[in-house]
């Protein structure tokens, strides 16, 4: 998912969850937790069952949510590319 694009393993990702309330929150805990809540294959084997275009719909499905919600602007949801252009 989004946090793929961080550029680190599954496994520091899985870690780092435990140390990052504000992740915890994202994903739906509403208090902090301090053991892992999957294994780091699990989010390989989900990516691979998804595929890019499922990981892409999904993302774009957030950033929609989001900008009905006004929890985004739309400038917030460019590209680092420099597009100006919207979901």
């Amino acid at each position: 998912m989004p946090l793929s694009h961080l550029k680190l393993s599954q496994i520091t990702i899985v870690s780092k969850w435990i140390e990052n309330p504000y992740w915890q929150y994202f994903c739906g805990e509403e208090t902090f937790q301090h053991t892992v809540p999957c294994h780091p294959t699990s989010l390989v084997k989900w990516r691979k069952q998804v595929g890019p275009d499922g990981v892409e719909k999904l993302l774009k499905e957030v950033l929609q949510v989001a900008l009905e919600q006004r929890a985004l602007k739309p400038l917030d949801c460019c590209r680092r590319c420099g597009s100006r252009k919207s979901v």
